[in-house]
Parts: C-alpha cells; structure tokens; sequence
C-alpha cells in the first residue's frame, strides 16, 4: 500500500537517506511502489503457462485475439456498457484520491495542525481510502458468489454508494475528520 508508505514517508523522512538531496515523502512513497514488483520480476519466468493457452498453441489453434470482434453488433451493446461503467468506477476512485489531500488540509480540525502534522492526518485518511478498497473488493467478491443475477447485483452497490458517496463529500467541512476517514472509506468500498 502506497498510502501506508506515505504515512512512515511523511512521519520519518529525516531519518531516511536522501534523495536528491532532500527528504520529501513523496519521493520514498515512489519508490516503495517498486517492492511489490521485485519478486514479481523474479518469479514471472519461472511460473508455467495456463494449460488451456499450452494446449491451444501445441495443436496450432491459438490465434491472436482481435479489438474488432469486441464490436460486433453482438457485443456492442456490452462492450460499450462495460467500458462506460468501468470508466466511472475508475473516475470516482480517482476523484476520491486525488481530491482528498486538498480537501483534508480545509477541515476546521485540521487547519491549525503544523504542516507535518497535516501531512500525516491526509495521508491516515488516504490510508481509510486504501482499505475501503480493499474491503469493497472482498465485499464484491462475496456478493458475486451469492448474488447472481447481475441487476441484483449492480442494485446491491449502486444502491447504497448514492446517500454514502454524497454525504462523504459535501459533510466533512461540517464535521469533524474522523467522518471524512470513514467517509473515504465507504465512497471507494461501495
């Protein structure tokens, strides 16, 4: 998790060696992205082909996938649902992410806190962020298994994320930033 990294980054920069000659979280945050990809790195040739994908190049059938046959009149329909949905999923997190760091520093709590301490209440909260996702993506998956028509199932998200979603954004300045932690963490769960 980037967020956690930010966190200690931003709590014990100081006592990290430098960066191009500074100590800026963001920096550290970067590049602990590249952990998880190491071992990635390392095992990926050694892991075997799918049996199916093995089977289908042996006897010659395996051909390239074709971008056209997405739009034939067939699946139009759905490719082009699927993409709009996607792409608003994608948005809404990403708005969430990115606007959370500016939102954070505005609260009434949060204004008169020194500017590491503000730096570290943004980054717990993106932190709430990171585990709403992680919650919703098991949550779906759970509902996904006992679920199985598929409007039941957008009915099931869709339903509750309209008073969660709103509620986490406009309320905040309101309150104080304790809601906005669990307001991000529902707006990217559901």
């Amino acid at each position: 998790m980037a967020t956690g990294a930010y966190y200690v980054a931003a709590s014990y920069a100081e006592r990290l060696p430098a960066i191009r000659m500074g100590h800026e979280a963001w920096r550290y945050a970067l590049l602990s992205g590249l952990i998880p990809a190491i071992p990635l790195m390392l095992l990926r040739p050694f892991l075997p082909e799918s049996p199916v994908w093995r089977e289908k190049k042996c006897k010659g059938t395996l051909k390239r996938p074709s971008v056209a046959e997405l739009f034939r009149p067939s699946l139009r329909k759905t490719t082009l649902l699927s993409t709009m949905l996607v792409a608003c999923s994608y948005a809404l997190a990403s708005g969430v992410i990115l606007h959370t760091p500016r939102m954070v520093p505005g609260l009434p709590a949060v204004r008169q806190m020194l500017p590491r301490q503000i730096e570290q209440t943004v980054s717990r909260v993106q932190l709430f962020q990171e585990l709403g996702t992680i919650a919703g993506r098991f949550l779906f998956a759970v509902v996904v298994v006992r679920v199985v028509s598929q409007r039941r199932l957008l009915r099931t998200f869709l339903v509750p994320a309209w008073p969660f979603f709103p509620g986490s954004i406009f309320s905040p300045p309101l309150t104080a930033w304790g809601f906005s932690s669990w307001g991000s963490f529902s707006r990217v769960c559901s």
